[in-house]
């Protein structure tokens, strides 16, 4: 049975009534039992009531298992409600089992409802068990909208979703059709980007059939500096940018191995056509063994790209025992320098004496054994 509060505007005409009683008297209700409204006129909307009751416009309470209130409309609303009370709704239905307000609208709105002081529209699923939903929408079409909040003042907020006492589950969920969660807010606010169940205030996760040059996150700017800052605020804590490598996967990692890349930076800029689809300038970070929980051993290089090139070239080494290498990967002292050519021009080191100018450091080639420098002299 379901009871219809007074105030039916213009659909009296429509249900076939006649002789409808003061809408403002007291405890005056409609019985229309399962009824459902369906309008094909443009002009008129498939169930709308306007009140001054307290309670609302279509109120309607429903111990079935079909809809309180079903509205269908080719051109119009499917449901309108409007009430001017501050406890009111505009639009109320409540059922045991069915859809509460059904409203079907082809080219309009499905469910409008407006409330001075009150709810416009307000759905609730009261079971405590089962994929309930208080409030559903459904756009067919390809440019439309399922549901869409608007704030129609400037200190209005559209969206908001307010958790239970104690919330457990996500506060949102953006799911693919399967309702797989694509993105999450979690119950505290973390946001999960691919990521179910976020670890961190903000955690992006590349699916695994994504391709591998995926680029997990991605700010540019126009006539304007893009960067970032890190913040930190307290006596033994610091800013820091840190990158983690481990091979196998997600659900089951394992040791890096010796030469593999744990982090880089790098940079490069726009050519003729394109951006390159590499770094042209690196800082890099390997690991320089096998590694186990005891042992691991790092070593560093820089690599620039040569004039006329677009290859990237290690020029610089400090290895895990703290030797750096120009020139070379493999340095056999503290400083170990090593020429491309045997020109004067780029040979050895040169130091800048202010007041004096530069001087040269140059070693000689190997001995004729290969075993030894036979030279270093200082030139200008």
């Amino acid at each position: 049975m379901k009871q219809l509060l007074a105030g039916l505007v213009g659909a009296t005409a429509l249900l076939g009534l006649k002789d409808v009683p003061n809408a403002n008297a007291a405890n005056t209700y409609l019985t229309l039992g399962d009824t459902e409204v369906n309008n094909t006129n443009s002009n008129y909307t498939g169930m709308q009531s306007s009140t001054t009751d307290s309670k609302g416009t279509l109120y309607v309470v429903n111990t079935g298992s079909t809809n309180a209130i079903h509205g269908a409309s080719t051109n119009g609303n499917g449901v309108y409600g409007y009430c001017n009370k501050v406890s009111g709704f505009g639009v109320y239905g409540a059922n045991n089992s069915g859809k509460a307000v059904y409203g079907l609208s082809q080219v309009s709105t499905g469910v409008y409802g407006e409330s001075v002081g009150g709810n416009g529209v307000e759905g609730r699923a009261t079971a405590t068990s089962g994929t309930t939903a208080g409030v559903r929408g459904q756009s067919d079409s390809s440019s439309g909208i399922g549901v869409i909040g608007l704030a129609g003042n400037a200190g209005a907020k559209p969206i908001v979703a307010k958790g239970a006492s104690g919330q457990t589950a996500n506060l949102q969920e953006w799911q693919d059709n399967a309702g797989s969660p694509l993105s999450v807010v979690d119950k505290i606010g973390w946001l999960g980007v691919g990521a179910a169940s976020p670890v961190s205030p903000i955690h992006v996760m590349i699916p695994g059939d994504q391709p591998a040059s995926t680029i997990a996150i991605r700010a540019e700017g126009e006539n304007r500096n893009v960067g970032a800052f890190f913040y930190a605020y307290s006596p033994g804590n610091f800013p820091f940018f840190s990158g983690r490598r481990a091979r196998g996967t997600i659900a089951s990692p394992s040791a890096v191995q010796s030469g593999d890349l744990l982090m880089r930076y790098g940079g490069a800029g726009y050519g003729a056509t394109s951006f390159p689809s590499g770094n042209r300038a690196t800082l890099e970070f390997y690991a320089a063994e096998n590694w186990t929980d005891t042992a691991q051993g790092t070593y560093v290089t820089i690599g620039t790209t040569a004039t006329g090139s677009i290859t990237v070239a290690e020029r610089l080494r400090v290895t895990a025992s703290g030797n750096i290498g120009i020139g070379t990967a493999t340095p056999a002292s503290r400083l170990h320098v090593t020429s491309d050519s045997p020109t004067l021009d780029d040979t050895g080191i040169v130091v800048e004496i202010p007041g004096i100018g530069a001087r040269r450091i140059i070693v000689g080639p190997p001995n004729s054994a290969g075993t030894g420098f036979r030279a270093l002299r200082v030139a200008n």
